[in-house]
């Protein structure tokens, strides 16, 4: 459900020219695959979207993601795939790391897919910095633990996602390390 001034675009523009974007919350519906089409259609036109990023992708079923890139790729449209996770113990290890990209595979496996890998804009990789209890578990968010983890995790978690992407036949992936 959008409202026509959560979006400040105006026009809409190619994909090469600028990219706008917004999150969009996926539903699971009865009629799913008209109801990605009525939403995405709606948020292409009204909203002159040309790019969307969820939560939760993962979550979804294989059926269920086939349809969203169907109607990603019918609109001309393409999606940023969120690889972000962490836990109460989340302290950006190298542990960390190999625990986000576990839940990840299937996911990148899926979007990496020769039909589906054009519609992904990129990998937007989100280093929960701004999460108390994150920081909590490294002693502050300026202590020397917390920065010196965040490289570690940063050089880990970019690696263990190039190799997928590199192992799902993928080398070409667009990754962004976000920091926030």
């Amino acid at each position: 459900v959008y409202a026509a001034n959560q979006t400040p675009y105006t026009e809409q523009r190619a994909q090469s020219d600028y990219l706008c974007g917004a999150t969009f919350t996926l539903e699971q519906p009865e009629q799913s695959e008209q109801w990605l089409a009525r939403e995405l259609t709606q948020a292409r036109n009204e909203y002159r979207l040309n790019t969307i990023t969820v939560y939760g992708l993962e979550n979804f079923d294989d059926a269920y993601k086939a349809a969203l890139f169907t109607q990603l790729k019918a609109l001309n449209m393409q999606i940023c795939v969120r690889i972000e996770g962490y836990d109460s113990d989340f302290a950006f290890t190298q542990k960390d790391a190999q625990k986000v990209m576990a839940r990840y595979e299937g996911l990148v496996a899926f979007t990496s897919r020769p039909e589906y890998r054009d519609t992904v804009r990129y990998y937007a990789i989100n280093m929960p910095v701004d999460d108390p209890a994150v920081q909590a578990n490294l002693g502050g968010v300026n202590s020397e633990l917390c920065k010196a983890n965040q490289v570690t995790y940063a050089q880990q978690i970019v690696r263990l996602m190039r190799q997928c992407t590199v192992k799902n036949d993928n080398a070409d992936a667009k990754l962004y390390l976000s920091v926030f």
